[in-house]
């Protein structure tokens, strides 16, 4: 690119100049030390074997929960409630889950409950990891059933946990609450999620390439299903529905699960370094 061409983009006469002698933007995100080190290493790093994919999401979710504004996100929820009562008595009701490996080993094959036990039994995961103390507001208990529902919404999407499958998964979630909420507070829940999607796809792009067309089709099989709910799948207390053939259950809300996610699982090796 030449000057004339760079010129062009960048529009003639501006420079930007502050009297301070630090890194300072109009982004509060830029601004953030924390975030802008754990997207650029997320986003630009290789899938090396010597630490766990998700080594850095504790940070980055430390980052956001920094930048968030707590009260406007209570404002929000506060008007939601009072314009959506179905969401309202969904936060009052309170609902957390307790199911075991034993409350769920009686459930038969091809439920969505002898799924939940095979995980629990099998997996070496725990599905309540997040958020484990009793939620003191709306927002924390929004955010702790959004945790408790994640690995059954895997279940009963058919995206799996690999990459693509987890970037399908928050597609899926966020432009269902695009859908449902306000745009605002669709924007304040959707915002980390997005986070992930993109620094995965970056990644996926600059040093997997060969997984790059899975990740673009995660992101718009995601959007498909998400567009094609009558509500956020948050709002389903699936517990209920551990007796139910998980096709059924598609059925009922409408959850369209595409074929091809079965066929990703590949992308989580070949996204990955060789060990060495």
């Amino acid at each position: 690119m030449d000057d004339a061409e760079s010129s062009y983009l960048k529009g003639r006469g501006f420079a930007a100049s502050s009297p301070t002698s630090l890194l300072l933007s109009s982004s509060k995100y830029l601004n953030h030390g924390r975030l802008r080190d754990v997207l650029v290493q997320e986003a630009l790093r290789k899938s090396g074997q010597e630490v766990p994919l998700a080594f850095l999401v504790p940070d980055a979710m430390q980052a956001f929960e920094e930048l968030k504004d707590h009260e406007l996100i209570f404002r929000l929820l506060a008007e939601e409630k009072a314009r959506k009562p179905e969401f309202a008595r969904w936060l009052d009701a309170r609902f957390v889950s307790r199911f075991t490996a034993e409350s769920t080993a009686s459930f038969g094959p091809g439920t969505l409950g002898a799924r939940v036990h095979e995980f629990i039994e099998n997996s070496g995961y725990a599905i309540d990891f997040l958020f484990l103390s009793e939620p003191r507001n709306d927002y924390e208990y929004l955010q702790k059933r959004l945790a408790q529902n994640h690995d059954v919404e895997h279940m009963v999407t058919g995206f799996g946990t690999d990459p693509c499958g987890e970037n399908a998964l928050m597609t899926c979630n966020g432009t269902s609450w695009l859908k449902y909420f306000s745009t605002e507070l669709a924007g304040e829940l959707c915002r980390f999620g997005v986070y992930l999607t993109m620094v995965n796809t970056i990644r996926a792009g600059m040093h997997y390439p060969r997984t790059l067309p899975v990740f673009y089709d995660a992101i718009r099989y995601g959007t498909e299903m998400g567009t094609a709910l009558e509500r956020p799948l948050v709002f389903i207390r699936w517990e209920d529905y551990f007796g139910w053939k998980i096709e059924d259950l598609r059925r009922e809300f409408n959850i369209r699960s595409p074929a091809a996610a079965a066929s990703w699982a590949w992308t989580e090796e070949a996204w990955r370094e060789p060990s060495s």
